[in-house]
């Protein structure tokens, strides 16, 4: 068991030596790259469009709420 597991390591550091390092570190960056892209510009554009709607939609509730109230006042 532990021969078969040193065994499967080795194999595997000599796969990731055998990875041409400069191409990983542009895949890398890339990666970074557009990872900034997501968390600072899609994330925050998807939650204001989906807070906004909710804000719309509340406001509309609490005017139709108060258009209610003052009708019963009324009555």
């Amino acid at each position: 068991m532990k021969k078969s597991l040193i065994s499967k390591i080795d194999k595997s550091f000599d796969k990731m030596e055998l990875v041409d390092y400069p191409v990983q570190v542009q895949r890398v960056d890339k990666l970074e790259d557009e990872m900034h892209v997501f968390f600072h510009k899609q994330v925050p554009d998807c939650i204001e469009s989906h807070s906004g709607e909710v804000s719309r939609q509340l406001k509309k509730q609490y005017e139709t709420f108060d258009i209610e109230k003052q009708k019963e006042s009324k009555r």
